[in-house]
């Protein structure tokens, strides 16, 4: 039987505790954003057993008391990242997947998978509506439906190159940066990058 439950604090800038909570749901945490509405959003899994890991949305309130627990049927197999969308809505990248949820209701707008065989690491929703995911050495651009526009495949001679984080321009650029590793020697990598 599992016993993990979730913990949650809210530490102010002088690193004092503000509130700590502690909840009785087995969920692992994996992101977490401060909406516009004013309460805080998390993702991660719920798990109820060792091998059952499905995804989950949490909304706390400016109090860190729960509003909202959404458990669905989707396998949780990775770390997921969650954003706001210009929309208003949440977008939520993962695994090889990214799903937008509808902020009112919590149903999923659309999933989309992609073939790719690393986890995506981070997601950023354009001014224009569009979104850029990043995982590994790949960049990839999609419509406001999720629908691939345009990849990027970085790659390093015969290095391994591995993205850890990106900051975008604008809705054409990107600066990405990560580690190259070419056997024992590993150099920090950084790009700008039209998209």
């Amino acid at each position: 039987m599992h016993t993990q439950t979730l913990c949650v604090l809210k530490i102010d800038e002088q690193g004092n505790t503000v509130w700590e909570k502690n909840y009785n749901e087995p969920i692992q945490p994996s992101s977490m954003i401060k909406t516009a509405f004013d309460s805080y959003i998390l993702v991660g899994a719920y798990v109820e057993e060792e091998y059952n890991r499905r995804l989950a949305l949490v909304e706390l309130n400016s109090n860190g008391e729960i509003k909202q627990i959404e458990v669905y049927e989707l396998e949780a197999d990775s770390f997921f990242v969650i954003k706001q969308t210009v929309d208003g809505n949440y977008v939520l990248a993962g695994g090889n997947k990214v799903i937008k949820v509808n902020s009112n209701s919590w149903e999923i707008v659309w999933i989309k998978y992609y073939n790719c065989w690393f986890s995506f690491f981070d997601i950023e929703s354009l001014s224009n509506g569009e979104f850029v995911v990043v995982g590994d050495n790949l960049i990839l651009k999609l419509d406001s439906q999720g629908n691939q526009i345009k990849d990027v495949i970085l790659q390093r001679d015969s290095a391994q190159l591995y993205l850890s984080s990106f900051v975008l321009e604008g809705n054409e650029t990107i600066i990405v940066a990560g580690i190259v590793t070419l056997k024992y020697e590993c150099k920090v990598y950084i790009a700008k990058i039209k998209i």
